[in-house]
């Protein structure tokens, strides 16, 4: 099996409102296990490995129900850099599958 593609990720600044202090924190734990279960999947794997080194993706603006949770919010935001990686990523007129 091979081993997957070694990735460091820093988060400079997400910016949170209309929730109350106590689900940042909530935000927090659930954004981490989304990122690490959107880096681990074998189509971003491939894409980090011949995208090379990425130095800085915007994951843009998250939309987002009023009345969704802070675990729904992670999986949102996660997804969202997620799709930021692959477009930075991509080999020049391909498509990563």
């Amino acid at each position: 099996m091979k081993r997957p593609a070694d990735v460091e990720l820093t988060i400079d600044e997400v910016v949170l409102h209309g929730f109350p202090d106590g689900a940042r924190a909530l935000f927090s734990d659930v954004l981490k296990q989304a990122l690490l279960r959107e880096l681990g999947s074998p189509r971003l794997q491939r894409s980090l490995v011949h995208g090379g080194d990425v130095r800085y993706v915007d994951g843009g603006p998250v939309r987002f129900p009023a009345a969704g949770t802070p675990h729904d919010l992670g999986g949102a935001v996660a997804r969202s850099v997620s799709r930021s990686l692959l477009t930075a990523t991509k080999p020049p007129g391909g498509r990563v599958r």
